[in-house]
C-alpha cells in the first residue's frame, strides 16, 4: 500500500486574488512494506523495491495459475494476457 508520510508532508497551496497559485511545502509517499519515503529531504527517505518484488511474485502466480488451470479461465481472455 501507499501513503502519504506523515513526517514531510507539509505540503500548501495558495491563490492570490489575481488567480496566481502559490505552492510552499514538501510532499513524500511512502511503501508499506518498506516504510521508506520518497522525499530526498525526508528524514525516512530511502530507495524502496519490495513493490517491484511484490509485483513480480503476483505476476508470477498468476501465471501459474492460468497454465495448471485453476485460475478462473471465464474472467479473463488467456490469449490477451
Amino acid at each position: 500500500m501507499i501513503s502519504f508520510c506523515d513526517k514531510c508532508n507539509s505540503l500548501h497551496f495558495k491563490i492570490d486574488p489575481s488567480g496566481k497559485i502559490d505552492r510552499s511545502g514538501e510532499i513524500g509517499m511512502k511503501m508499506s512494506c518498506c516504510g521508506k519515503c520518497s522525499n530526498s529531504a525526508c528524514v525516512d527517505y530511502g530507495e524502496c523495491d519490495c513493490f517491484e518484488e511484490r509485483m513480480q511474485q503476483l505476476l508470477d502466480l498468476l501465471r501459474k495459475s492460468l497454465e495448471d488451470g485453476t485460475y478462473p479461465a471465464h474472467l479473463i481472455d488467456v490469449e490477451e494476457f
